[in-house]
């Protein structure tokens, strides 16, 4: 057990010490931005400005909200539903990694150390734990919505309880690990600008 502890700890510090960690984050940077940028251009393809939200889908809490929002998108979108499990399996799929490898490495390329504190390796493992709360999510959707393929079955589907919960649950520490992240980014970069300018 204190050997695999070890073991996993200097893995961690190799990972974190990786010399193009800076590239690997402006790299990561461009292709969030190019994700962000289909998403905008995809959503108007599965719901109508009026409708609610992805993210209010991501905190709906019950089975009966779900639903509502699941119909309202499928009768001003035919097929609405589809596009967005495509969505899912095409893009959501991907940018857990994308974003969570972004924020890890520009943390550990703006604090510099080749050798992290332990403090340096929970922070730079944060955003990978909001990724996996992203993929069990999107997992979650796929789940419920599996044999749902327009508006007569989005309206007659029995959305289970758990799942939606589950899914809510998880879209909830998705958002907590993320903000962390991006709060733990911030940090540092004002502690590298205070030691520059000091």
């Amino acid at each position: 057990m204190k050997e695999n502890k070890f073991f996993l700890r200097r893995c961690l510090n190799k990972i974190y010490g990786f010399h193009h960690r800076g590239l690997l984050a402006l790299i990561a940077l461009f292709v969030f931005l190019l994700f962000s940028i289909f998403f905008l251009i995809i959503d108007p393809m599965f719901r109508s400005a009026a409708d609610p939200s992805l993210v209010d889908l991501q905190l709906a809490f019950s089975a009966l909200r779900f639903r509502e929002i699941i119909v309202g998108w499928n009768q001003s979108v035919n097929g609405g539903v589809e596009i967005y499990k495509l969505s899912i399996i095409l893009l959501d799929y991907l940018y857990p990694l994308i974003y969570s490898t972004m924020f890890a490495f520009a943390y550990a390329a703006v604090r510099g150390n080749q050798l992290p504190r332990r403090f340096d390796r929970i922070i730079f493992v944060l955003p990978f734990f909001g990724a996996l709360f992203d993929y069990a999510e999107n997992t979650f959707h796929l789940f419920l919505l599996k044999n749902v393929h327009n508006l007569a079955q989005a309206a007659s589907a029995s959305y289970a309880g758990l799942p939606v919960a589950l899914s809510f649950a998880c879209s909830i520490l998705k958002f907590v690990f993320f903000s962390g992240a991006i709060l733990s980014l911030a940090g540092a970069v004002v502690c590298r600008l205070r030691k520059k300018f000091t």
